[in-house]
């Protein structure tokens, strides 16, 4: 089932058996699709309930883990994104590059599976370099 973009489970009763909706279960779903909307980020698992895990997408296409409760109630939004401090004000350009930190992270760990720990060593020592670099200009 589906409401308002949202993937539901078949567990979650958002219809009385009389055909008129679950109003807490709406409300429920309305401010949990309000919270995704005002945070850039996206549900990418089925919503099984506020109290269930499901996946999230941030807009630096992180993904993460956590129940649509923790999401709404307790402002769990991204872990690697609230590492790197991308909830402050950050520029565009500081933006970008946690884009491309985030494409290199991902491609080192795909050499590593190729090439073996040795290489993996080398290609992030080189790459934290080049961030290091970076930073100092």
């Amino acid at each position: 089932m589906d409401y308002k973009g949202i993937e539901i489970a078949d567990t979650v009763k958002l219809y009385k058996a009389d055909g008129d909706y679950n109003q807490t279960v709406k409300d429920s779903l309305d401010k949990f699709i309000k919270s995704l909307e005002e945070s850039n980020h996206t549900l990418i698992g089925k919503y099984n309930g506020a109290s269930k895990n499901t996946i999230f997408r941030c807009d630096l296409n992180h993904e993460y883990e956590v129940t649509p409760s923790r999401f709404t109630k307790h402002n769990r939004l991204c872990p690697v994104c609230r590492e790197l401090g991308v909830f402050k004000k950050l520029s565009q350009e500081d933006l970008e590059r946690v884009k491309i930190v985030t494409a290199v992270e991902v491609d080192i760990n795909r050499y590593y599976e190729f090439h073996g720990l040795a290489a993996y060593i080398i290609v992030a020592l080189f790459v934290m370099k080049l961030i290091l670099e970076t930073k100092l200009e």
